[in-house]
């Protein structure tokens, strides 16, 4: 077994685009004050917000891809798009209280 080593911040976003039982749940509440260790990931939190609200919908890796114009917090997207889907798919990542 090998360690993981993802912020958890980084594995919210991944979980968002990658697993729509969190998706569903998190998206609604989703807070960029959740990010306050990441200037990056909070920023790409917002873009997922401000798309969220003015759609409905959450937005694609295209779509995000297109939104964000800064080089580093790309750069921190791709890593997140890039933590296997094998690492976000427990169903125990959001539980119901």
């Amino acid at each position: 077994m090998t360690e993981v080593d993802f912020d958890f911040e980084l594995i919210i976003i991944k979980s968002l685009f990658s697993n729509e039982v969190v998706r569903n749940k998190v998206v609604p509440l989703l807070d960029e004050k959740w990010f306050n260790n990441d200037i990056n990931a909070s920023k790409i939190a917002e873009k997922i917000i401000e798309f969220y609200t003015r759609y409905e919908t959450m937005p694609t890796i295209t779509d995000m891809r297109r939104l964000i114009k800064d080089k580093e917090e790309l750069e921190v997207f791709d890593k997140c798009i890039s933590i296997p889907d094998s690492e976000v798919s427990s169903q125990y990542l959001v539980r119901r209280n």
